[in-house]
Formats: C-alpha cells, structure tokens, sequence
C-alpha cells in the first residue's frame, strides 16, 4: 500500500497505518481539523451512513442520521478515540457477516427502530480494506414514502382500470388515423363483441368499418379538429352480426406534445333503445293530438300559473286565434274581465280540491258572439306533483235557443188554451170505452158553471147528462180512436145546468184522446162580448205595432249616438287624434278620465239598457204579427241527424241527465222520397221525444243494458214512417192512452208542463196531415211511431 508523502489525503482506498500516523506526528493537528470537517459534512447529510466490519458485522461508526435511525447518542461517540486509534465505541451486531456482499449492490431493506416504527430503505454497500482488515461501507436511503406513494398508486391504477372494465358505458382510446388504442368491455358489448379483445382483433386498424356511413366518421373529425371536442355526436355503427346500433358519443382530441400520433378518448352510449322510445313517444303525441283535434268539443289544459298549454281545433275556432297565439296566454287575453273572474274562480276550486265541476256558462266567442257553454273541469297531477285543469266545452247555444222555442211553442199553447173563450173539455177514451175528463179550461168553468176541477175524471155522460141518449158520445169515442176526422157541429143542449145552442167542434190530440170545443150561441150578448173581446184583441195588436214603431225611432237614435260617442273616443281613429291635439290633450287623456269617472260604465248601460228596450219592441211587433210557417221538401234522415246533434249537446244539471251517455243506433231507409213539412217544427218534435226519452232513461236506468235509442225510418204506401224507441221503463196502458192529452205528465212538478207531447201531436196531425202514435209496455221501453205523407196537405 503507497503511502502519502505530503499533507493531503491518500488518493487510494485504502488507509494509512498506525505506524504510518505514528510517524506523521507533527501533521497531527491538520489531519484531526480535516477528520473533524469530514464528520460534520457526514452529519449533515439526510441519508444514513455507517461503517461496518465486513467479517464480524460489527458497526465501527455511523453519521447523524444513522446514529438517529439506531436510536444513538452522540454522547456514546468517542470521537477523539475513534480518530486517534480506530477504536470501536459501539458494537451494534448487525444479522449476520457482509463477506458475501458484492460490491456496490443495493438492498431494500426494513429496519424496525426501538420505538417501533417500521421503515424502509434502499441499501447501498461498497467494500475497502484498511491494513489488511475489510470495511463496509454502508449508505441507506429511506423509500418508506416512496413506497407508501407507489402502492397508493397501484392502487388506485387497480381502481381506474376496475372502473374502466366494469364501466356501464363504452370506453375507447382511438387514434386519428383509425387505429383502435383500447377500449372496455361495455364498448365491446356494445358492438355485440363478447370481449374486449374480440372487439380489438375484428376491428383493429379499420375503425371506419364501424360506421354505416363514412361519412359520419369525417364529420366526427372535422368537429374534433375544429373544436378540440365532440358532445353527444350521433352515428350509426354495425354490430358484429351486421345489425345496427344507435350510439351517442362525448370525446375529445388528444394531441401529443412531441409531435406524436393524435389520439382520441372518449365514451360512448347505445341510444337505440332510447331513440325507439322516443319516436314511439312522438308518435303516440301526435296520435293523441291528432284524436284531440277531431273531437268536436272544445278542449284546453292550463296550468297552475292560469296559462293555457294544450287547445285543440275547436278551442282556437272557439277563441277565433290560432294555436301559437293562444299557448302561454290567459284567459285576460281572450275574455272579458267578468267572465275570466267566473272561470279562475271555478279552476282555483278544482286545483285546490280536486273535485269534478261541471257548470254552465256565458263565453264571448272570438266574433264577439256570445255563446252558452257547459265546462267541465277535472284536475290534472303529473309525476313532479304539478298541477293543471283539464276542461272540455260542450256549445249549447242552439240547444238553449230550441228550448226556448219549445218553452215558448208550449207556453204558446197553454196562453191559447187558458184564453180561450170557448168551453175546451179534454177526455180520454179509456178501456172500457169512458170518455174520462182529464182538464178544462177556464172557459169550461163559466160554461157549466162548475169549478173543472170537481169535474175531472167523471165520464162525459156525466158531465153532460143531457148527452147520454144521444149519437153524440158515440161519435166522440170514434174521433177518439181515429176513426173519425175532426167533427163540427151545431146543436141545442139542456140539462139541469146547461141549456141552450153550441157550436161544438170535436178533433183528435192524440191516441184515445179528444178536445171538445165548445162555443155558446144562445145568447147574442155573450157572442158579441166575444166579438168586442176580439176585436180589442186586434186593437191591442195594432196598438202594440203602432207604439213598437213610435218607441223605435228615438230608440235608435239613442243607441245610435250612444255608439257615435263610443266610436269619437276610438284613439285608432285619425280623426279623434287630431281633434283632441286641437284641444290641447290626447284621446288617451280623455279616455282616461271619463273611465275614472265612470262615464263609460253609463254608455255601456245606455247600450244595453238600449238593447233591452229594442228587445221589448221586437216582441211587441212579434205579437202584432202572425207568424208565417214555410213549407220546403225535407230528407227525415236529415231532420233526424239534425235533431240528434240538437239534443247531443242536452246537459241539464237540474234534471241531471246527460243525452252524451246513451247509445244512439241509426236504421236509416235508404232512398227515402222528401217530405214537404216545416223543418223545425218537426225538429221540435223529434226534439221532444229525444228529450223525454233520455229524461226517463235517466230517471229510471234500464237495469244492466246501456241507456239506448233507437231511430229507424222506411217508406209507406203514401210518405215515410219515422220510429223513435227506447230502452227505458215504459209506461202503464192508461198512462200511455193520455200521453198526447194537454197537461198530462208523469213528471214532479216543475219539471214539466204537459204541452209537449200535446203540441207535437197537433204539429204533426193538424199542421202536416200525419199520424202519430206510442206502443209501450212497462220495462220494456217506449216506441213513438209518426208517419208523414210525401206531399202536405192545405
């Protein structure tokens, strides 16, 4: 071994040797400051480093950190010994010798301190020999964080590649070129591959075969070009059996920093399913739009916020708007205040409760007509708990103006038959072959001089005594039974109350029923009070014709200026501009005041107060006038659809039946010759029974079958036979022989007057020459039978 010849350091490995020191003796001092310097630059470093005995394993001497690492103490360090003689301070006995330690080979290591704490370290050991002794060097680095760090790494590697595998949606690594880089499981299945590797194999560098059409796949580029990323791009790709996948995908373009290869990430979703559900849904919505606008009835939704968000034809044909300027809007955009008042007031109670409502009510139309509606509401609630009114609008206008035509036909009757001033006596032909009386007029009361009602229900005969020996009561029970025309006839009666010259008329009203009209001739004053009394009913009518016309005429002319004064404070109109900036103000200033001060509410009542007094002029010039009926050739099968639209709309809440719900069956003759008739009357007719049936029905439900009308027409020898049957309760044999009688009903009082049935057996006997007649037997129903000639008769 070389030894130094200066102060420096040897240049080898190895040590110089005790004797070697012990001659250096005057160099002592500078080597122990540069061994002192050596071991506080080894103190400072953060690794450990020991020096160990290679044979025995014997720690000769470590730094700071090793000291610390072992649990030490530098007060245990005999530093001056160790520098002087190499003497060992501590003996720390390592696991075994380090003869077989190549040299620079590195360990890791786990070192448990006296505390405890378990670590790890890399273990670096190199070999030098000092005098023929072999050292070990030894230098640990501590990894326990860097290891800690990478099994958190793997973990979460295991984790991410978990969740990549068992991923419910498709994940790819692509390239731009097409190459596929990876991609999970769900993706494979997706295409219908069982694994990711079959997946891998079939398409390898040809993912454009995915695509049914190429050019999706350049469109899915120039997007990631452009924008770096693609959300939700949509393309059809084949399936591994050649079938076809809907699938939606997110990715974004990858670009390599040193100018690599472009890569794509991204994922994918099968939407097939969700596409098919989709068009199936709106298909469904346009299904179901389309059955909404065929119905005929007016149909809205509006939610809670009073905005109406579903209408179909007939509510916009009804608003008169079309349908994208009535969504989102309220009724204050359509109506006026009073009726958008009524109309939330009902909506609020249905939301709140949730109750059915069905009310009749006043709507003005989108050409200003005021139309008479039934609304009923019921309350929509959607998943999200949102609330709407579902209504639907059944227009009774018409049905409300034919009612109050019957009402008036039949008041019309009863006025006719109360004033007469001839004795009118009404029997039925009973069983038995009575004439029964069933009712009088007032008439009846000074004739006889009895009150008719101690009288109702004796026989004629009793009645009138002096006709029992008489052809008379004969003759009526064949008129009765239709055997026999009408019957006039001039003749003397006496009996204990009665006794003097009539003239008696006899006609038929119905099956098995007859009026007997008689008028007292016997006394001349009488028949001229009668004279005096027609003619001051002429007189009136004149009167009234001639005050109708003098009230008209200022009566327009208040209406008219009325309207001239509403139309002078247009501010659409020019004219009114100008004139009011002539003034120093605006229409609009105008308007304002007089609507503060109300002057607009007293033309309003002007005009309607107006329209109310022309209303009254109108009736009293109807009253003046005899009404003329027009006669015209009529297909029944019309008449008969005609009258059972009319009587379709029928909702009366008061006698809580509904024409909606019964079935009506059609059994229509074809080639069917035209009848001359008045149209509307025997709408009325028809109207009438349609009606009674539907209110019997309702009032007594035919058991198990649905409520049903039957309407059948065929041809006869002279015209058209027109049958209208039910499947209702029937009536009794004495109650169907006094049907057509005037004042006779089965219904509670109120709810009928009993002119009716009355006053269409007269319209169809005595205005058109036909027959008219009932077959009916309890609970099985009730069949009204009319046969009208093809050509009316004078």
């Amino acid at each position: 071994m070389a030894e130094t010849n200066d102060n420096r350091r040897p240049q080898s490995t190895d040590v110089p040797s005790t004797q070697a020191v012990g001659t250096a003796d005057m160099r002592a001092p500078y080597v122990r400051d540069e061994l002192a310097l050596f071991h506080a630059l080894l103190d400072r470093a953060h690794d450990p480093i020991f020096l160990v005995d290679t044979h025995s394993g014997v720690l000769l001497e470590a730094n700071q950190a090793a000291i610390d690492l072992l649990g030490l103490s530098k007060v245990d360090q005999a530093w001056k010994s160790l520098i002087e003689g190499f003497s060992v301070v501590r003996r720390v006995p390592l696991a075994g010798g380090l003869d077989d330690v190549p040299e620079g080979e590195t360990h890791e290591v786990a070192y448990t301190a006296p505390s405890g704490m378990r670590r790890l370290f890399e273990l670096t050991l190199s070999t030098m020999r000092i005098d023929g002794h072999c050292y070990t060097v030894g230098v640990a680095r501590d990894i326990t964080a860097r290891k800690a760090t990478e099994s958190a790494l793997r973990q979460s590697e295991q984790q991410l590649r978990t969740l990549f595998e068992t991923a419910p949606v498709g994940i790819f690594t692509t390239t731009v070129a097409g190459r596929q880089v990876f991609c999970n499981e769900a993706n494979a299945v997706i295409h219908g591959y069982a694994s990711p590797e079959e997946f891998q194999k079939a398409v390898g560098q040809t993912i454009i075969s995915l695509y049914v059409d190429p050019e999706e796949r350049k469109e899915f580029l120039r997007l990631l070009q452009r924008d770096g990323a693609v959300k939700n791009f949509e393309s059809r790709h084949r399936k591994k059996d050649g079938s076809t996948v809907l699938i939606a995908v997110w990715a974004k373009l990858r670009r390599d920093a040193n100018g690599g290869e472009e890569s794509i990430e991204g994922v994918c979703i099968d939407i097939t399913e969700h596409k098919k559900a989709e068009q199936e849904i709106r298909e469904a919505r346009e299904y179901l739009k389309s059955i909404v606008n065929a119905i005929g009835d007016p149909i809205f939704v509006k939610n809670e916020h009073r905005c109406f968000v579903l209408v179909n034809d007939a509510l916009c044909a009804l608003v008169g708007r079309p349908r994208e300027e009535i969504l989102g809007r309220t009724d204050k955009d359509f109506f006026p205040p009073e009726q958008v008042d009524a109309f939330w007031k009902v909506d609020d109670l249905v939301l709140a409760t949730g109750l059915e409502n069905v009310s009749e009510e006043r709507i003005t139309a989108g050409l200003g007509q005021i139309r008479t509606i039934v609304t009923k509401k019921t309350r929509y609630v959607d998943a999200l708990g949102g609330k709407s009114v579902v209504g639907v609008i059944r227009d009774i206008t018409e049905r409300k103006q034919m009612e109050c035509t019957l009402e008036a036909s039949e008041e019309k009757f009863r006025s006719i038959v109360e004033s007469s001033p001839t004795a009118m006596f009404f029997y039925h032909l009973e069983s038995d072959g009575r004439l029964l009386l069933t009712g009088a007029n007032p008439a009846a009361d000074v004739l006889v001089g009895l009150d008719r009602r101690t009288l109702t229900g004796k026989s004629l005969e009793e009645v009138f005594p002096g006709l029992a020996q008489t052809a008379y009561p004969a003759l009526y029970r064949r008129v009765a039974q239709g055997l026999l025309p009408a019957q006039s006839y001039e003749a003397s009666y006496q009996d204990e109350r009665l006794s003097g010259h009539h003239d008696v008329r006899v006609f038929r009203t119905g099956p098995d029923s007859i009026v007997v009209d008689i008028l007292d001739t016997t006394e001349r004053i009488r028949l001229q009070e009668m004279m005096v009394q027609s003619e001051k009913m002429a007189s009136v009518g004149g009167l009234a014709a001639g005050m109708a016309h003098e009230i008209n005429n200022p009566l327009s002319s208040i209406l008219q200026a009325a309207q001239v004064c509403l139309m002078q404070l247009d501010p659409a109109l020019p004219a009114n501009q100008e004139g009011a900036t002539a003034c120093g103000c605006t229409v609009e200033a105008v308007r304002c005041y007089l609507e503060r001060r109300r002057v607009f509410k007293f033309m309003a009542g002007i005009q309607e107060a107006g329209k109310r007094a022309a209303a009254i002029v109108s009736s009293m010039l109807e009253f003046s006038r005899r009404s003329e009926s027009r006669c015209a050739p009529a297909d029944i099968n019309a008449v008969l659809d005609r009258s059972v639209e009319l009587a379709s709309t029928d909702y009366d809440l008061k006698k809580n039946y509904d024409f909606r719900h019964i079935t009506i069956i059609r059994r229509y003759a074809e080639g069917l010759p035209e009848i001359t008739c008045t149209r509307t009357e025997i709408e009325q007719v028809l109207l009438n029974l349609l009606k009674n049936a539907a209110q019997a029905m309702a009032g007594h439900p035919p058991g198990q079958a649905a409520p049903t009308i039957v309407l059948a027409t065929s041809r006869t020898d002279t015209g058209v036979r027109i049958e209208v049957a039910d499947n209702g309760p029937g009536m009794t044999d004495a109650v169907r022989r006094r049907v057509f009688e005037p004042f006779f009903t089965t219904k509670e009082p109120g709810l009928g007057t009993g002119l009716g049935l009355a006053v269409s057996y007269f319209i169809i006997t005595v205005n058109h020459g036909g027959k008219i007649s009932v077959d009916s037997e309890p609970g099985k129903g009730a069949t009204f039978i009319i046969e009208l000639p093809s050509a009316r008769r004078s």
